[in-house]
């Protein structure tokens, strides 16, 4: 069995200069950087498990029919809570057009499982994780690195798996928005 996620993998060289960043904040809470687990990304959707991967294909590869390559911008830094980094990602209405489009065509699913949080989400790349117990310390420092606004093309999107009982993730396959 596994766990699947749909998401925007960030371009280069945007990635790396979202890796620098990752590194920055890591050089002030001692955290690993979210990119050692996983290129740096936006979920468009959270973990799936239980449900066929050819119907995630199907459906994925059907929602990005519906909507034409754009762009994501990024400029700041934010908190959700005490418990992350991110950097808030703001939309164009073709992007807010195809993440809504690919939450419908997946809570439709017999097999999905429902959360109390389904509703509760807002596009962002993780910047850091787990920072409960720095995050007093580090966050005034945090502050202080400087985010060069990033216009981002947005002409892909993927689904990625691992092993439900751990493992790394991996690219299943890559859709092209058409342009």
């Amino acid at each position: 069995m596994h766990k699947y996620l749909v998401l925007f993998p960030i371009p280069n060289p945007f990635a790396r200069r979202i890796c620098r960043l990752m590194d920055d904040v890591a050089a002030i809470t001692g955290l690993q950087p979210p990119y050692h687990k996983l290129l740096p990304h936006v979920t468009l959707h959270r973990i799936l498990m239980g449900v066929d991967e050819r119907v995630l294909k199907n459906l994925v590869a059907s929602a990005t029919l519906q909507v034409r390559q754009t762009t994501v911008t990024l400029h700041s830094l934010l908190p959700f809570g005490k418990r992350y980094v991110v950097l808030p990602v703001h939309l164009t209405r073709s992007a807010a057009s195809l993440w809504v489009c690919i939450n419908d065509l997946l809570s439709r699913l017999p097999e999905y499982e429902h959360s109390e949080y389904d509703a509760d989400n807002t596009l962002h790349i993780t910047v850091a994780a787990k920072t409960t117990p720095v995050f007093d310390h580090a966050w005034p420092l945090i502050q202080k690195i400087p985010v060069e606004p990033m216009t981002i093309p947005l002409r892909t999107i993927a689904l990625y798996r691992k092993p439900a009982a751990g493992g790394r993730w991996e690219a299943v396959e890559t859709f092209s928005l058409p342009s």
